[in-house]
């Protein structure tokens, strides 16, 4: 009895056992087929290093757009239809993508009212690959202002942007202020900032009684300001004939050493870089559109460095560079045009920018002219190099 119960029980075992390897084979079979099926999409990684490596080719290949770190302000009333700049500027690493790479709004900004707006830029990479970003501008008015003080460009990070200068004078449509590394910016447009100190100024007390120049460095009056009035300067002290002034108003300065001693020491954190492809400005110049016309109040100062690309002919008689950013400058205030070439039938003196003789053109001398003349001291001038002028009524004609 005893060995035939374990018979029955040894033969109740046996199914069960081959219903479970049955299973088993099943599920192995499936398991393989499985990855057989899926080893034709994507293999998956041996280690840790080749899953970051994959991963870090792919934000390689198809980066996530971020942000700006700083605020982009955009001008009330500005009009976002066919706009790439602002929405540009917005994706901090815009850098990244293809130079075939598109910036637009999917959805604009609204710029009717002053303050923050929320927006969604759009990154056309390819017609299966756009890319979102929301983002927050800030909308601002503008203020006109009076640059008072020659001044360079910089980036929102307190960089020299390029080698152009601001001429004094020229009009600046203003859109905030923003202190960077302790100094103080005023924000004009696409990322350009001027030195705020050139634009407002510094109030200062004097420490001696002190008398006016003009921008010939000559005394204007007997008249003194007298010791420990404020007064308002713009800018860093410039050197006029050996002497160190500083801007008060147009065409008025102070000796610097009658103010007190500034401790503030601002130098800027990229120096110029000179550049072969880049050509001196030897006349201050307007800027101008495609179509000739000038485009803003902003001047360029002399000795700018501009970056010309082709020879335009835009407004009847008028031949123009193009410098970028679909801004013109003329020919004659750059290289001069070969039409105005000069020759002097006598010898002709030579002048600096302050209508003193430095020297002389020998007779038939062709000698280039820049720009249009200008007055000097009751007298009219043509800038003929680097700080050298020939009055204009020395001129016989033009080759």
């Amino acid at each position: 009895m005893l060995s035939k119960r374990i018979l029955v029980k040894k033969s109740q075992k046996w199914p069960l056992c081959g219903i479970v390897s049955t299973l088993m084979a099943v599920c192995l079979l499936g398991l393989s087929g499985q990855v057989k099926a899926d080893s034709n999409i994507t293999a998956l990684p041996k280690n840790q290093n080749e899953s970051q490596n994959a991963l870090t080719e792919s934000k390689y290949e198809d980066p996530q757009p971020q942000p700006a770190g700083y605020e982009v302000i955009i001008p009330t009333n500005t009009n976002l239809a066919h706009d790439t700049s602002y929405a540009k500027q917005c994706v901090f690493n815009s850098q990244n993508y293809p130079d075939t790479a598109k910036f637009y709004w999917i959805v604009k900004p609204q710029t009717l009212i002053n303050g923050q707006a929320k927006g969604i830029v759009g990154i056309w990479i390819s017609n299966e690959n756009i890319l979102r970003l929301n983002v927050v501008v800030k909308i601002a008015g503008q203020k006109q202002a009076k640059l008072m003080h020659n001044a360079y460009l910089y980036d929102h990070n307190g960089k020299r942007k390029n080698d152009l200068i601001l001429r004094a004078g020229s009009t600046l449509n203003l859109m905030g202020s923003k202190k960077i590394k302790q100094r103080k910016f005023c924000l004009l447009d696409d990322d350009n900032y001027v030195a705020q100190n050139n634009v407002f100024g510094v109030n200062r007390k004097l420490r001696h009684n002190a008398r006016t120049y003009n921008q010939l460095g000559e005394l204007i009056n007997k008249k003194s300001i007298k010791k420990g009035t404020v007064v308002k300067t713009y800018g860093n002290p410039v050197k006029i004939r050996g002497l160190k002034l500083y801007p008060i108003a147009t065409d008025r300065y102070l000796l610097a050493a009658n103010f007190k001693a500034n401790n503030a020491k601002h130098v800027a954190s990229q120096k110029q870089v000179s550049n072969n492809q880049k050509k001196r400005l030897m006349h201050s110049s307007y800027l101008y559109n495609e179509h000739g016309r000038r485009v803003n109040g902003l001047i360029l100062a002399t000795g700018s460095r501009v970056k010309i690309s082709k020879y335009h002919h835009l407004a009847a008689g008028r031949f123009f560079y193009a410098i970028g950013n679909g801004y013109y400058v003329p020919v004659r205030n750059v290289t001069g045009l070969k039409m105005e070439r000069v020759k002097v039938d006598h010898p002709v003196t030579v002048y600096n920018r302050y209508g003193r003789k430095i020297g002389t053109i020998p007779v038939n001398k062709k000698i280039q002219t820049y720009g249009d003349p200008f007055k000097l001291k009751g007298q009219h001038y043509y800038i003929v190099g680097k700080g050298k002028l020939i009055r204009s009524r020395e001129i016989t004609g033009f080759d």
